[in-house]
């Protein structure tokens, strides 16, 4: 059928979605939520990462800023779409299970590498060269 356009199979229907101004707000509460644990992390990260302590300490600390910089980054890729959702009133599936997933994983292996790595050291050593001190508050000279 050369020259004839044929008609589409299906038609969108388009329908302006309904926004309330508690959408909004959720939506920047959640934006609050994950910037308070992005906050967390990094401050934790950057308290072991002070010049005092031990190597992998201080290698544990820049692995728990890591996904505090990817929890940043992402929900405010999350805020942004949300909110051009909501003010240009589209359509959007607002979980996403995918993103906070991938973040998950990611801390996850974090940790482990981290246990991995305390456990090689711990081995390493021998058990007969690690002494226990108490906790980090105690010196370990003052501990006998």
């Amino acid at each position: 059928m050369i020259g004839i356009a044929s008609a589409p199979l299906y038609a969108d229907i388009v329908v302006p979605v309904r926004t309330e101004p508690r959408s909004f707000f959720a939506n920047e509460r959640t934006l609050l939520l994950w910037m308070e644990l992005a906050s967390a992390l990094a401050v934790v990260g950057s308290a072991l990462a002070t010049p005092g302590q031990a190597f992998a300490v201080q290698v544990a600390g820049l692995c728990l800023s890591l996904p505090a910089g990817a929890f940043v980054l992402y929900a405010t890729r999350m805020y942004f779409l949300r909110q051009s959702s909501l003010v240009f009133k589209r359509p959007m599936h607002f979980e996403d299970t995918h993103g906070t997933f991938a973040i998950c994983i990611f801390v996850t292996a974090l940790v482990l590498a981290n246990m991995a790595h305390g456990f090689t050291r711990f081995f390493h050593m021998g058990v007969v060269d690690v002494v226990f001190t108490g906790f980090p508050i105690i010196n370990a000279s003052t501990a006998q």
